[in-house]
């Protein structure tokens, strides 16, 4: 005997299916009307209310269809080998086992999500008896871990500056250390003018174009560092 479940699955080829297409609408939806009472049945894919099957009188109400019409769909059904009579006079749908699986049952999903939680809770234990790896004091290794990490204020901006063209974090942090001593921002801005007209959309590489287009840069005068990261929205608005 198996436990009753509220739903069954239902696959996409069923509305292609040439059985199915070939039915017509009072058969199709009696069709359904079976899956659904093989499904509730405590005997999954025999159409019985408890150990008593249903009859072609039974299915018909249940489907809102007339007795005669009903008993046509049904015979219909019988002879595409869709259900099938057992000795008792049972209608049983056929290949349910083959289409329906033990494992839809809530009781079945419920034991592998217990030995699933258990399972992990086992890792997590082992996890926490590891004893902590010394941590790796490497300057590459630290290097690696700032060229990964989220970009400051101070980079989102400058990737702003050079919006739409990209360039990568790690890349722009090399050029931030390298040319300390440039007005990136600003530079940024006119590279990227440049680089929308029809000679910049010819670059292939971003970030050694802005490296050569640094090195060309004058530095920025000495004293005036602090007072235009300051002022650099009123700077802004006054460059629009």
């Amino acid at each position: 005997m198996c436990v009753s479940m509220p739903w069954f699955r239902l696959y996409n080829e069923t509305v292609s299916d040439p059985k199915i297409q070939t039915l017509d609408l009072c058969s199709k939806w009696m069709w359904v009307t079976c899956l659904c009472i093989a499904s509730a049945s405590g005997e999954r894919g025999a159409l019985k209310f408890g150990n008593v099957p249903a009859t072609f009188r039974e299915l018909s109400s249940i489907a809102g269809i007339p007795l005669h019409a009903g008993e046509l769909s049904l015979r219909k059904l019988i002879d595409r080998g869709m259900l099938l009579e057992g000795e008792d006079g049972c209608l049983i749908v056929k290949n349910w086992a083959q289409r329906q699986f033990s494992s839809d049952l809530s009781t079945e999903r419920a034991r592998r999500s217990k030995e699933r939680k258990k399972a992990e809770a086992t890792f997590r234990e082992r996890s926490e008896n590891v004893e902590a790896t010394p941590q790796n004091t490497d300057n590459r290794i630290q290097i690696k871990d700032i060229n990964t990490s989220a970009p400051s204020p101070q980079e989102q901006d400058l990737l702003q500056a050079l919006y739409p063209h990209g360039i990568e974090l790690k890349k722009l942090r090399e050029l931030m250390e390298d040319f300390s001593d440039k007005d990136i921002r600003g530079e940024f801005r006119s590279a990227r003018e440049w680089l929308d007209t029809p000679k910049g959309k010819k670059i292939k590489s971003i970030p050694l174009f802005l490296r050569n287009w640094l090195k060309r840069a004058q530095s920025k005068p000495k004293g005036t560092s602090a007072w235009v990261d300051e002022n650099k929205e009123a700077l802004d608005a006054w460059a629009q």
